[in-house]
């Protein structure tokens, strides 16, 4: 019975490890999807913080080459490399938990760059195309709100005034919008807070800082989440780890 529960023991850490290796590809995948789709906010993160999905990425690798380790030293009886295993998996639990800290200390300077950031790139013309795009995905217009755009004066491409008026991607369906449209006083009569009819607005009416920040901490839970499944995980292949490498060392063999 008891060369029974330890062979389990061996197939478990073998079946853990197993299991660690697929958590490392994942985040590499998932690291490299949101880098694909994070490259329009990376101005308001770049240099508060590492960015997040290249973190994801760095981490897959260390997991996976861990994994095929500790998979090694399971299926070999191998004292050192489970050892190895157990020492690195510490050592990457101790980073996971100093980042983790690190990570919420730092959501308020990421909340305070979008803050200050997002309204210099509205007066910013080589930053225009990355506030549309913006815009358009969050489905918002300006920083706060639509009417900070009538306080930027620049000559708009779409009607060659300097008239006040919001940029056209702040328009809900950008079919319906017309420079005539965009104007300050045709906004403010349809869209305006006192206006009791908003049918006939046609722009979003929403900031994007809130929208921004209101991402941001979804995936700061997300995150804080994932760590937290991960790190009972990785001490469960420490006790694994560290009692049969103890039990290799006792000369015990396992088949």
């Amino acid at each position: 019975m008891g060369d029974v529960s330890q062979k389990c023991i061996k197939w478990l850490m073998f079946g853990f490890n197993l299991l660690f290796w697929i958590t490392g590809v994942t985040l590499i995948i998932a690291g490299a999807v949101a880098q694909s789709h994070s490259k329009e906010y990376s101005r308001f993160y770049e240099g508060v913080t590492v960015s997040a999905p290249v973190l994801l990425i760095i981490v897959g690798v260390f997991i996976s080459i861990i994994a095929f380790l500790g998979c090694c030293g399971a299926a070999r009886d191998n004292y050192s490399m489970l050892m190895g295993f157990a020492v690195i998996v510490s050592i990457i639990f101790i980073v996971q938990v100093a980042g983790g800290i690190a990570g919420y200390v730092q959501k308020g300077k990421v909340t305070t760059a979008i803050n200050e950031i997002f309204p210099s790139l509205m007066k910013d013309n080589n930053s225009l195309s990355a506030i549309d795009d913006i815009q358009k995905g969050l489905g918002c217009c300006g920083s706060q709100g639509y009417n900070e755009w009538f306080n930027i004066t620049r000559v708009h491409s779409f009607n060659e005034t300097e008239n006040a008026s919001v940029v056209p991607s702040c328009c809900q369906k950008s079919d319906n919008c017309k420079a005539e449209d965009l104007l300050e006083d045709k906004i403010n009569s349809e869209c305006a807070a006192g206006v009791k009819d908003h049918s006939k607005c046609i722009i979003y009416t929403d900031g994007c800082v809130p929208k921004i920040q209101n991402l941001v901490q979804r995936a700061i839970n997300g995150l804080a989440g994932a760590a937290i499944g991960l790190a009972f995980i990785q001490l469960l292949g420490i006790g694994f780890a560290c009692y049969l490498a103890k039990r290799i060392r006792s000369g015990y063999v396992y088949a």
